[in-house]
């Protein structure tokens, strides 16, 4: 249950909770990149260095694993 308050404490307390949703939804989003690489055939060793960095620059699951693709294929 969500209680919403009109001071500055509810407005922190849903923005925290906000973040902690955001976060699930990038850790499940990497492990769908993860899946599929692995479907693909890369190890996990050399899945985890290239994910981390498409963490940093990719929105979807989409974008995560084509950015991965064009890194294992030497950027092209």
């Amino acid at each position: 249950m969500l209680f919403r308050s009109s001071d500055d404490s509810g407005k922190e307390l849903i923005s925290k909770q906000d973040e902690f949703i955001e976060e699930i939804k990038a850790q499940t989003e990497t492990a769908e990149a993860a899946e599929a690489l692995l479907a693909f055939g890369y190890t996990q060793a050399e899945i985890q260095p290239v994910l981390k960095r498409a963490k940093a620059k990719c929105k979807t699951v989409e974008e995560m694993i084509k950015f991965s693709l064009r890194e294992f294929g030497g950027g092209k």
